[in-house]
């Protein structure tokens, strides 16, 4: 970066004094002087005079203070913090792929069922006129296992449609709150 201008460099002299009082550390505020001293530069490069570009950050005790309150509001993230959610998405994947296993499962089975009692109703049906072994048919009357497959499909498709809410819900969930602008709108 250029050396800036007496007055940008003033202005960043008062905003560090100010984060000093503030008690933030000197990473901190380095980090914050270099982040408005490239803010003010932008703005100058896009043709916005200094004397407005700093009146939009207000004074520099403002600015210095606001920044205070933001990091207490929102602390620097720490190492268990990404070990815990990278935990937690490994959890929803997995229990997202459980869940569509045993959906796709109660759908498989219910369409077996279907078939199975659709086969034994129409076994059924032309049963007497066709030469068919009795011995292999079920013991429970064909209906009620159509019955069961249109159950178990059911809640195939419910459970399904379940996970597919459940992660339109987590995708639509904002991740942060975002600050409002230190800037004042013009």
């Amino acid at each position: 970066m250029s050396t800036p201008s007496p007055v940008v460099a003033r202005y960043l002299a008062q905003l560090a004094q100010g984060l000093a009082d503030c008690g933030l550390p000197p990473d901190d505020r380095q980090e914050i002087t270099r982040e408005i001293e490239s803010h003010l530069a932008d703005a100058a490069a896009a043709g916005t005079p200094l004397a407005e570009g700093i009146s939009r950050l207000g004074s520099p005790q403002q600015l210095a203070r606001a920044y205070a309150v933001e990091l207490l509001l929102r602390p620097a993230a720490q190492p268990r913090r990404a070990w815990r959610r990278a935990a937690a998405e490994l959890t929803s994947l997995l229990t997202t792929a459980l869940s569509y296993a045993i959906a796709g499962a109660l759908l498989v089975l219910g369409a077996a069922m279907a078939l199975g009692g659709l086969l034994g109703i129409a076994g059924g049906l032309v049963g007497p006129w066709l030469p068919l072994d009795t011995t292999l048919r079920p013991g429970m009357p064909q209906v009620v296992i159509v019955l069961g497959s249109i159950v178990a499909a059911g809640l195939g498709i419910l459970l399904l449609r379940l996970v597919r809410t459940i992660w339109r819900i987590a995708r639509a969930r904002p991740r942060s709150v975002n600050p409002p602008s230190l800037e004042k709108q013009p």
